[in-house]
């Protein structure tokens, strides 16, 4: 059998490598016994793994219940810190911290099994300077660009953020999402090409209306890209198509719709509106309000640094063929997370003594209230669906005002109903008092963090 030795010695690069330490690393390996250009590169490749790579060790405390993994499993891990995306790991070594605690000491050690070029190219930034071709598009600033977190019935119970980014001169093609922990180094979080539309809204729009409001609806200026927008079936109002936005953050109020109309210019009625969606409060919006129309094949994001109370700031690069934009000339905003995805819903129904509107009492003040499970339940997703025998997630609050003042708190309250006794209104108040105002809430723990709905208010008059 004949051996060509000259095909049995080729070469193996390796970006990842020279990405993370800023020069190639070379090495000699001859591959005798390989008769091929690709068995000799497969070959090759292998071996650079084992040579060119100083092995990356982790070691940290991790509590037991978040932590399922055996010695021999591989995870994957991020540090948005340290600039580190999509790390392969396999677990080496399990220990426990303490006894008396919920804690192991988890060791793992960088798997060079999955070190290989096509995931190492997805950690290398897009290169700034012309394009192959010589062409370059007209890329500037982007000017209107805001971060909301992603709700429940998208990331479940994981803190995500969708970026949501107006085009400037509608020659890009994508942005760079960077983000960064104090406001100076920015790290790379992700590519995306799909954008935000983002108009105005002309008119005030109650919060006084209809949870599916077919009556009043809002007009909105949209300069451009309007042409994406179209009306929808009933049917698809209940689902995430024409998922849109109003405010500027995750504070703002999450809408569907089902009809957009052409008024004058650039201003369009918007009709068929479902409001209060996927536990955004229902507000009042007022003129020069953003509407941020989302895109239905939006990206959510995760990242290690995505923790509850967290600040973070974001830039959106944008780039044309392999130029991008400078990061340096590019605008900031920032988000201090809420964990949105896990605070549960605001109860909904509250009543004193079965009377919903304008409700009065002589004696008790009975209190009922509707509790609302996320991804469940009437009025979440489809209003002409409901569980049978409705349940609720962690445990309810109410305290009690009487002019002002904070007069009695009952805490852990884990039902659909609870009693303001006249016994007790005459010990908090020395008598019946004449107007009572609930405050009533929803609350629950995740990993040791409180999470809570808004308040809901009630007020009720003695007869």
């Amino acid at each position: 059998m004949a051996i060509d030795i000259v095909e049995a010695m080729v070469q193996a690069d390796d970006p990842a490598n020279k990405y993370t330490v800023g020069r190639n690393f070379t090495r000699s390996i001859r591959n005798m016994m390989f008769t091929t250009t690709p068995n000799a590169q497969w070959s090759a490749d292998r071996n650079l793994k084992y040579v060119a790579y100083p092995l990356g060790m982790l070691s940290g405390v991790i509590n037991r219940n978040n932590f399922r993994l055996q010695v021999g499993d591989n995870f994957r891990w991020n540090c948005a810190r340290l600039g580190i995306k999509e790390m392969v790991f396999r677990v080496t070594n399990i220990t426990e911290e303490n006894l008396l605690k919920e804690t192991i000491q988890v060791e793992a050690i960088e798997d060079v099994e999955y070190m290989s070029g096509a995931a190492s190219y997805a950690n290398v930034n897009i290169p700034v300077g012309n394009s192959p071709t010589g062409t370059r598009g007209s890329l500037s600033t982007i000017t209107d660009f805001i971060i909301v977190e992603a709700p429940y019935t998208i990331s479940e119970n994981e803190i995500q953020i969708i970026p949501l980014v107006s085009r400037v001169t509608g020659q890009e093609e994508g942005f760079v999402l960077y983000m960064s922990l104090d406001g100076s180094t920015y790290n790379r979080v992700g590519v995306m090409n799909t954008w935000a539309i983002r108009g105005t809204l002309v008119n005030t729009y109650p919060s006084n209306t209809y949870e599916i409001d077919d009556t009043v609806g809002f007009q909105v200026s949209i300069p451009d890209y309007v042409s994406r927008l179209s009306s929808i079936s009933r049917i698809l109002l209940f689902g995430p198509t024409n998922l849109s936005l109003l405010g500027s953050n995750s504070e703002g109020e999450v809408i569907t719709w089902q009809t957009i109309t052409p008024v004058s210019g650039d201003i369009y009625e918007i009709t068929g509106v479902y409001r209060n969606r996927y536990g955004s409060p229902r507000l009042t919006h007022y003129p020069g309000t953003e509407f941020w129309f989302i895109n239905q094949h939006y990206t959510a994001f995760s990242n290690d640094e995505f923790t509850y109370g967290n600040e973070l700031y974001f830039k959106a690069v944008p780039y044309y063929g392999s130029t991008l934009f400078s990061i340096a000339e590019s605008n900031a905003t920032s988000i201090t997370l809420s964990g949105v995805a896990r605070r549960p819903y605001d109860p909904i129904n509250f009543c004193c003594n079965d009377e919903c509107v304008n409700p009065t009492y002589t004696q008790h003040c009975a209190l009922t209230w509707s509790p609302r499970v996320r991804g469940d339940g009437l009025g979440l997703d489809n209003p002409d669906y409901a569980i049978e025998n409705p349940s609720h997630e962690g445990y309810f609050e109410i305290k009690v005002y009487v002019n002002d003042v904070l007069v009695r708190t009952a805490s852990a309250i884990d039902d659909d109903t609870w009693t303001y006794f006249s016994s007790w209104n005459g010990d908090d108040n020395g008598g019946l008092a004449d107007e009572i105002v609930f405050k009533l809430r929803n609350y629950l723990t995740y990993n040791g963090i409180e999470y809570t709905s808004d308040w809901v208010t009630l007020t009720v008059n003695k007869e």
